[in-house]
């Protein structure tokens, strides 16, 4: 008997662009400037009350996530990744007009260099030379004599 796996479903369809409406456009707009969904909702004139759910369902609409890359690739005003280092690197050295940067400054440059290289991650090697780890589980420990004891 020879079965042919085949899918009920339709293939998912691309959907069309679809434009913004005036107060998805203030949204991302605002959204774009503060960073928080809650803030750029209420900017945008949409309830205060339910900003927040508002701003959370607005940030997952295809149509808004697009125009907020968009937004992002296309604005000379967001700075890149390799804009963010250079400033920082600039800061933490403390070269050109960063020179009397205080230390505090080129200290905070410093950190979020590191990080934006991933040089803060902890990670731990739970392999024992490619080995599988065996471990042994003690369930009865004699409890200690002293204060503890009712």
């Amino acid at each position: 008997m020879n079965r042919r796996l085949t899918s009920t479903r339709p293939a998912p369809r691309r959907q069309p662009d679809v434009k913004l409406t005036e107060r998805e456009r203030k949204f991302v707009e605002a959204f774009m400037s503060t960073g928080n969904a809650t803030k750029a909702a209420a900017t945008a004139r949409y309830s205060k009350k339910t900003a927040s759910q508002i701003g959370y369902r607005l940030l997952r609409k295809v149509q808004i996530q697009r125009a907020i890359a968009e937004r992002t690739t296309n604005d000379p005003a967001v700075a890149q990744r390799q804009e963010r280092q250079a400033f920082w690197s600039s800061v933490m050295r403390g070269v050109g007009r960063f020179t009397t940067a205080a230390l505090k400054d080129r200290l905070r440059a410093s950190e979020l260099l590191g990080r934006s290289h991933g040089d803060f991650i902890e990670k731990h090697d739970l392999t024992s030379g490619g080995q599988p780890m065996v471990f042994q589980v003690v369930t009865n420990v004699p409890q200690a004599k002293g204060h503890d004891a009712e």
